[in-house]
């Protein structure tokens, strides 16, 4: 199964990074990073002893959406005007230093938080790096604060993760794409099987790849075919919402190693989708589809939302959440859409479901389980409850099982 992930600081400033499969991250205590953070900080000069600083254009303001901007939404006034010229900064991926926001004491941690809250709500944004230089200046109207994102060579050298001169013609090809899908999208009338289509596209077309160029974007994924799940969980984010369905980002770990899925509103309720861990072949490609948060967290960690974590700590190092919905729902899960779930009161129903896909070639089916009673039968090796499914099926013979997490695979085989 995938995994990922990496988490480095740049010269001026912290780098966040979610891509990575072999395991390249390691635990930073927090007095580390403590320490780390006061060495980057004391690196900070004027940059106008060397060259001038640039100024953003005003002429196209930022307009956000509360239903898809959910990073913008949380934040307070002073953040909002930093993500509001982040996001300019973003479009017109200016070169060297330019002037971001006035001076004032907390603007190195807002600055953190602000431009991660920009870049998760706008996964179209495929060239932004994950790292930035910030730097205090002062001018005759008084303090201000500059941020650079391509530097001259003499400078720290700090790119945009594609040429300004490319950007246009690579954006153009995947609004194409991202029209094409939206329309096949359309065959679909519900936004469940919006949601599904999205995940089984992004399945059929990905392939996993660490070592793949912008494998942590959207266009890594949908152009190039190949991504790590930051790639997925953007992509997968940015098509929901163009058709009207909220989904955002989430990050956590499992294993020891970063990861980041998303969460899906439906109606009012929403459910943990992990498109990366469903890309496990086709058997698996429902099972971590609209989780609730049980199942999403028996394997994996969440990393705290934002506004958990003590005043100062997130400039030191720490990812974060911008949301935290609840999701306590399973009528939105594959298995429940589609008479997949084992009650035990539903043998009959379940034998039916296993005749049809030995008709349709198949070998195995899939069952969720959400009585807890049965699951811990079944983990210990209680098989009752299958043994009324193949009482059900004549000549179909159930030859094996499977439990992972909560949901019970079952193989089986016609007889003569």
């Amino acid at each position: 199964m995938k995994r990922f992930l990496s988490l480095s600081f740049a010269m001026l400033l912290l780098v966040f990074s979610i891509c990575g499969c072999s395991v390249i991250y390691e635990d930073i205590a927090v007095s580390e990073l403590a320490e780390i953070a006061e060495r980057v900080e004391s690196q900070f000069v004027s940059p106008l002893e060397r060259f001038e600083v640039g100024e953003i254009s005003y002429d196209e303001p930022f307009v956000y959406n509360t239903y898809y901007d959910s990073g913008y939404t949380v934040l307070n006034e002073k953040q909002r005007e930093i993500y509001e010229n982040l996001y300019l900064i973003a479009l017109q991926m200016p070169e060297g230093y330019v002037r971001l926001c006035e001076y004032y004491d907390n603007y190195y941690e807002d600055t953190g938080l602000a431009y991660n809250a920009m870049i998760n709500d706008h996964p179209s944004f495929f060239w932004m790096p994950y790292t930035y230089f910030t730097c205090e200046a002062e001018d005759s109207e008084g303090n201000f604060v500059c941020i650079a994102f391509q530097l001259d060579e003499e400078e720290n050298q700090n790119d945009y993760l594609v040429e300004k001169s490319s950007r246009e013609q690579m954006q153009q090809e995947l609004d194409l794409k991202i029209n094409e899908i939206i329309n096949k999208s359309m065959e679909y009338s519900s936004a469940y099987s919006k949601v599904e289509f999205f995940n089984n596209y992004i399945c059929d077309n990905t392939e996993y790849n660490e070592n793949a160029d912008l494998c942590q974007t959207v266009y890594g994924c949908l152009i190039n075919g190949q991504a790590l799940c930051e790639g997925y969980s953007r992509a997968f984010k940015l098509l929901c919402n163009k058709v009207g369905i909220r989904c955002d980002l989430v990050y956590g770990k499992s294993e020891n190693e970063n990861h980041m899925w998303n969460c899906v509103g439906i109606g009012n309720n929403y459910s943990h989708t992990d498109v990366t861990w469903n890309d496990n072949g086709e058997e698996y490609r429902y099972m971590y589809l609209n989780m609730t948060d049980a199942q999403a967290k028996a394997d994996r960690y969440f990393f705290p939302h934002f506004s958990e974590l003590p005043k100062g700590s997130i400039k030191n190092g720490d990812i974060i959440n911008f949301v935290n919905h609840q999701c306590d729902y399973k009528g939105n899960s594959y298995y429940s859409k589609n008479g997949l779930v084992l009650s035990g009161e539903n043998p009959k129903k379940i034998a039916a479901k296993i005749k049809k896909a030995a008709q349709e070639g198949k070998q195995s089916i899939q069952l969720m389980i959400y009585d807890e009673q049965i699951l811990n039968e079944i983990s210990d090796k209680n098989t009752d409850e299958i043994s009324e499914i193949q009482n059900e099926l004549g000549s179909i013979i159930i030859n094996e099982y499977q439990l992972e997490r909560d949901v019970l695979t079952l193989f089986f085989a016609c007889i003569d």
